[in-house]
């Protein structure tokens, strides 16, 4: 083996161990797609020793796998980055909407007591990890450095939205939380505790409750104080995913699924006055 050869295919090698090595702590569950790729990369390396000991022929051959391989990588992580990273218009979109109304009411309204806030806080933690792009990393400067501060193995396995989608998502969320309050405000159980709020409160309430004033950023605190008031003497029972398997754990006809339920139902209630009862789904 030559010393002169060594140093010149070490640019090349040390590129695809750079490449190969980055994604090494997430190769624990393999990945169809990648796997082609990252098994010839390691394969060229382990012929490296081989290959410095072949004629110059065998050697203009290795040279050109090696080229074509890094050519490859930056193909694939290139597609990769600007596929999970946001561009300009969608950075500026993500901004408006973590800034918007909708948003911010929706922050306030997740601390009332009675509302499944699961779907929110995956939406949160969701649309907060999106990162936008940096204008330099292009195909050469791939090549240079085959890392750029993003690892493709990190979302896989994850929910891949759009940034229009995660829009609609909020929205929804937040229609949902409203027809909840709505519900809150047309329970007989509430009743009694209506009349005991507040001035201010009380005419928010009603006036909500008839459909004249809608949840506003400046408003919301105050609903989300009137509705954790009415619901004060509720019992909340949570149901969450775990307990659906537990109670159809085995095909069932639908007489049975009824007895399963309301026997779970029972059970769950045992002890508590059934008018404050109130069921809520959990996403836990």
């Amino acid at each position: 083996m030559k010393y002169s050869e060594l140093i010149e295919f070490e640019p090349l090698t040390t590129v695809i161990k750079l490449a190969d090595d980055n994604q090494a702590e997430k190769r624990k569950h393999n990945v169809e797609s990648e796997k082609p790729l990252y098994d010839n990369m390691e394969n060229a390396i382990a012929e490296l020793s081989d290959k410095l000991q072949a004629y110059d022929k065998v050697q203009q051959q290795y040279e050109a796998l090696l080229n074509s391989l890094i050519d490859s990588y930056d193909d694939y992580y290139l597609t990769q980055y600007t596929k999970y990273r946001l561009n300009y218009t969608d950075a500026q979109k993500r901004d408006s909407i973590l800034n918007s109304d909708t948003r911010q009411i929706c922050e306030v309204l997740k601390d009332i007591s009675i509302l499944n806030k699961t779907d929110f806080e995956n939406w949160r933690n969701t649309i907060t990890s999106l990162k936008p792009q940096e204008s330099d990393v292009t195909k050469d400067k791939i090549k240079e450095n085959p890392y750029q501060d993003f690892n493709p193995r990190e979302i896989y396995d994850k929910p891949s939205y759009t940034i229009r989608e995660l829009e609609e998502q909020l929205d929804n969320n937040y229609s949902k939380w409203v027809d909840a309050i709505r519900a809150t405000f047309n329970d007989p159980g509430i009743d009694q505790n209506l009349s005991m709020l507040p001035a201010d409160q009380k005419t928010l309430a009603a006036n909500f409750k008839a459909g004249s004033v809608e949840i506003t950023v400046d408003n919301c605190r105050m609903m989300r104080d009137i509705v954790n008031n009415l619901s004060n003497g509720f019992e909340k029972i949570e149901l969450t995913a775990s307990d659906f398997v537990s109670i159809f754990s085995k095909p069932m006809c639908v007489e049975e699924v009824k007895q399963a339920f309301d026997q779970f139902i029972e059970k769950q209630c045992a002890g508590k006055e059934c008018g404050k009862i109130r069921i809520i789904l959990s996403g836990k």
